[in-house]
């Protein structure tokens, strides 16, 4: 049962969303279906969404190689010293399994 007014007064009977107040992906897909219009604009907010997150991630990437490209040898090694020492620890595990033959 779809409420639209009250979305939260919906229920559904699958195991993720029986007797809880949630909305689950059951309820999306009837209204989505009953509001077919609505539907295509969600699409086309996640798809304008997307869009702009790649050419944002298409600058970040421009203005990072520029960066790297005109940093010193030195400069690199520190970046790369801080991302390994102060990043998470499975950056640096990646790293040596990829990067060093130790054992």
């Amino acid at each position: 049962m779809i409420d639209v007014i009250h979305p939260r007064k919906s229920h559904c009977n699958c195991p993720h969303a029986d007797g809880k107040r949630i909305v689950c992906k059951h309820q999306i897909a009837v209204y989505f279906k009953a509001f077919p219009k609505e539907a295509k604009k969600y699409k086309k907010e996640l798809d304008d969404y997307y869009e702009e997150e790649e050419q944002r991630d298409d600058r970040i990437e421009e203005e990072l190689a520029k960066h790297l490209k005109k940093s010193t040898k030195q400069e690199l090694m520190e970046m790369v010293w801080d991302l390994l020492y102060e990043g998470p620890e499975w950056q640096f595990n990646r790293f040596v399994d990829c990067y060093l033959d130790v054992d």
